[in-house]
């Protein structure tokens, strides 16, 4: 019996945002059957937003970014 890793996969792989720019990513799980599902989440230190919608998310970067 051969048994597969789980693997997840998010597309796009590399991505650049500007300050205010949104971003749409999608994830897909491959083998595993039971719960194909996967959660999504940022930092809450002002890194952006996220709108969830299943294995997909659309990223919002903050409109201004602080440097120190």
């Amino acid at each position: 019996m051969t048994i597969s890793p789980i693997t997840v996969a998010v597309s796009p792989q590399t991505a650049s945002v500007n300050t205010g720019a949104s971003l749409h990513l999608t994830a897909t799980v491959a083998h595993w059957t039971t719960d194909s599902s996967v959660t999504w989440s940022l930092p809450t230190d002002g890194t952006g937003t996220l709108a969830v919608s299943g294995s997909s998310v659309i990223y919002t970067a903050p409109t201004s970014i602080k440097i120190s």
